[in-house]
């Protein structure tokens, strides 16, 4: 996949780090990375690159380019355009994501509060304790 990332570039004539730019990630993505990509970072490709077929960038099938070549569902015998279906997933897939990150937020701020409140009542019965031992000595 880095390398077809590497040529979709080349194409699009401007640096790695101006594409990276361009699209919000981080500088170096495309040098560190193994071979693949984060959901998050496919769909800011996506996202200002339409024109790229995130089909052949994950799988190299297909042309880079939408628009140069179609697929075709046997089951439908219909012209069917897989780099937008990705996109669909890649789009669903990151709402998904944000929905679980902000349900994982509330239920930290949960246990953290429960965490806080189970310390305190340990901190009062220490004392309660601890008077009453001091009582008897």
């Amino acid at each position: 996949m880095k390398e077809r990332l590497k040529k979709f570039v080349k194409y699009k004539k401007i640096g790695q780090n101006k594409f990276e730019s361009i699209c919000g990630i981080g500088r170096g993505t495309i040098n560190n990375m193994k071979n693949n990509l984060t959901i998050k970072t496919l769909q800011k490709i996506s996202d200002v690159y339409n024109d790229l077929n995130i089909d052949w960038l994950l799988t190299g099938e297909g042309e880079m380019l939408l628009g140069t070549a179609t697929h075709v569902n046997p089951v439908a015998n219909n012209a069917v355009d897989v780099s937008a279906i990705v996109r669909g997933f890649l789009t669903e897939i990151a709402a998904q994501r944000e929905h679980y990150e902000k349900i994982i937020a509330v239920q930290r701020a949960h246990y953290e509060r429960l965490i806080t409140e189970i310390a305190k009542s340990q901190d009062v019965r220490k004392n309660i304790v601890g008077g009453a031992l001091s009582a008897r000595v």
